[in-house]
């Protein structure tokens, strides 16, 4: 990671707030519908902001209308409308709200609309059925209840338990439950985070963060293998199979997805990856090896931005923006000076200056580069997140400038620059350049250094 320093932000205006209220459209779906009756028509719905409707229609035996009200992400959503028509389903409920009713009118047992996504997921609804049946001397009606609708999932409160990553299911070393303690997995993700506070610890250049999550831990050797063999496999991540166009966006930024002018600076293929993570980036300083071996649970290191970014694209998440990085490190609105607060660091916190094996001052080694979570709990920072200072640089979504935005509104640099942002300083840095108002590199994105780590938000 060819690198300059700078100690201030550029960022491009995102859209939303932590406590931004979302909007949701729910439709009626259509259930069984008559055999020889399955015409269906295109909806039209309409959304309001928090507690607003949506109403749409889709045919199956008829028409049914559903109606839905959302609410403000993380609050309760209101309730999905009730079906009435034989074969039709009802409608979903909003955002965090509950499952419509199903009423079927014929023979078989009315579902109930499935809850809406939400902060506190929907509830399901309750299904009912009206059977009649009439003959020259007797009628008689009865009535039975249908199966409830599935409650519904979305975005998570700030704060909330996240999911953990979706790797990690080999259980080999640096891909299972043996990081940090031993017995804690991998890919486990810190709770969700949002809020004001200042980047760089300076009034100077505020910003707001809404809700996401950081990975507790650097990507480790271990995780970054099963890609590289999937990349075998699948080719996915080199110049032939690239990453679709938009996607490993942040969900609030426009435009910061993945882009067709970056597939040049991709692997040809998973053996050119390979070498370019060894003795093409430092002749003694890197963690990789072709076989599986003793650094499975050290960082990668050597990675440049392009392959920090496909990597979090592949295992379902994406690259922080600096000022979600910054966030984690500086304990939101605590605005700690270091990811674990105030004291001054020693080698019970970071890896740095080459004395993470113990060893004098200045004389490196790879061994230096310590398995993640080597320094928890002592050096995590306020939400349980490992090795925010010291082992790699943690690549971000921005790009590297001077000039800071005012204000910062879930932000990130995209203008053109040569450079991206590294943060967290790493295992080879001096002790001075630990402070969140100096740690900041804008390394050339498709070099490689031994300092160039990943670490994915979601």
């Amino acid at each position: 990671m060819g690198h300059h320093r700078a100690s201030r932000i550029v960022a491009l205006l995102g859209i939303a707030a932590c406590d931004g209220s979302v909007e949701q459209s729910t439709a009626a779906t259509t259930g069984g519908a008559a055999a020889d009756s399955s015409a269906t028509t295109s909806a039209s719905s309409a959304t309001s902001g928090a507690g607003g409707t949506a109403t749409s229609a889709s045919v199956g035996a008829s028409a049914s209308v559903a109606a839905s009200t959302g609410a403000g992400m993380g609050g309760m959503g209101g309730m999905g409308g009730n079906a009435a028509v034989a074969g039709t389903s009802a409608g979903a409920g909003g955002l965090g709200g509950m499952g419509g009713n199903g009423a079927v009118v014929g023979t078989s047992a009315g579902a109930g609309g499935a809850g809406g996504a939400g902060g506190m997921g929907g509830m399901g609804g309750s299904g009912s059925t009206s059977v009649a049946s009439t003959s020259a001397s007797a009628s008689s009606t009865s009535a039975s209840t249908g199966a409830g609708g599935a409650g519904g999932s979305g975005p998570l409160a700030c704060g909330a338990i996240s999911p953990n990553g979706p790797g990690c299911q080999s259980g080999a070393p640096g891909d299972g439950d043996n990081c940090g303690d031993g017995a804690t997995s991998c890919c486990e993700v810190g709770p969700t985070m949002c809020g004001t506070f200042n980047r760089n610890n300076s009034a100077l250049y505020p910003a707001t963060v809404s809700t996401f999550a950081l990975d507790r831990y650097e990507v480790t050797v271990g995780r970054f293998r099963k890609f590289v063999e999937n990349m075998m496999v699948t080719g996915f991540g080199t110049q032939l199979n690239p990453p679709v166009m938009g996607s490993g966006a942040h969900p609030l930024i426009p435009g910061s997805g993945w882009k067709s002018q970056f597939n040049a600076n991709l692997p040809v293929d998973a053996p050119a990856l390979e070498a370019s993570l060894q003795v093409a980036c430092n002749p003694i300083l890197f963690t990789w090896t072709d076989q599986p071996g003793p650094n499975e649970n050290r960082p990668i290191n050597c990675t440049n931005w392009f392959d920090a970014f496909v990597f979090c694209l592949w295992d379902g998440g994406r690259l922080p923006t600096e000022a979600e990085w910054n966030l984690a490190a500086a304990g939101g609105a605590e605005q700690r000076a270091k990811p674990w607060g105030a004291a001054a660091i020693d080698p019970t916190l970071a890896s740095y200056d080459c004395t993470g094996d113990g060893s004098p001052p200045g004389q490196c080694a790879v061994t230096d580069l310590l398995p993640v979570g080597s320094r928890s709990p002592a050096g995590d920072g306020k939400w349980g997140h490992a090795d925010l200072f010291g082992n790699v640089l943690e690549w971000t979504l921005d790009y590297f400038s001077n000039i800071p935005p005012t204000p910062c509104v879930d932000c990130a640099y995209l203008g053109l620059s040569p450079a991206r942002i590294g943060r967290g300083q790493h295992f080879a840095a001096p002790a001075v350049l630990f402070d969140l108002k100096l740690d900041r590199i804008g390394g050339t994105r498709a070099g490689r250094a031994k300092e160039g780590g990943i670490r994915c938000a979601r």
